[in-house]
């Protein structure tokens, strides 16, 4: 699995991403690394295990240093999302994935007015892996 946090938006408000991600490097250095290759929208990487408990310990983390971007985000129109990318090799070993959402953990999504997404890549399809440039633009 690999999760990222998305702030997406539309053309019209793209000109504020730039000052969203610089936010963000003014709390935790590298944070934003750039706008994505697709078009009004920056990606930030948050965790790359197998395991899902580590996943939501992570984002955990990333929604109590930065809750107030996301607020502010959110309060400009833009879109804030973790997207959680489920890959062939993450159900291979068994018939199906679960992933648990804590209450606690539920609670501080809405709080923060940020989604949460999970994309499965079929074997069939190239993992986003294969695709990665720079860890996360896609």
């Amino acid at each position: 699995m690999y999760t990222v946090i998305r702030f997406e938006t539309n053309k019209k408000r793209a000109r504020l991403l730039p000052a969203l991600g610089n936010s963000l490097n003014r709390i935790k250095e590298n944070t934003f690394q750039g706008l994505d290759k697709a078009p009004n929208r920056f990606s930030c990487s948050i965790c790359d295990d197998n395991a899902w408990a580590k996943h939501v310990q992570k984002i955990s983390r990333f929604l109590g240093l930065f809750a107030p971007v996301m607020r502010e985000a959110r309060r400009n129109g833009v879109r804030v999302e973790f997207d959680i990318a489920v890959e062939p090799e993450d159900v291979a070993k068994g018939l199906y994935l679960a992933a648990h959402l804590p209450a606690n953990f539920i609670k501080r999504l809405v709080k923060a007015e940020v989604e949460i997404g999970f994309t499965y890549y079929p074997a069939y399809l190239d993992s986003p892996k294969n695709k990665r440039s720079n860890g996360i633009r896609r």
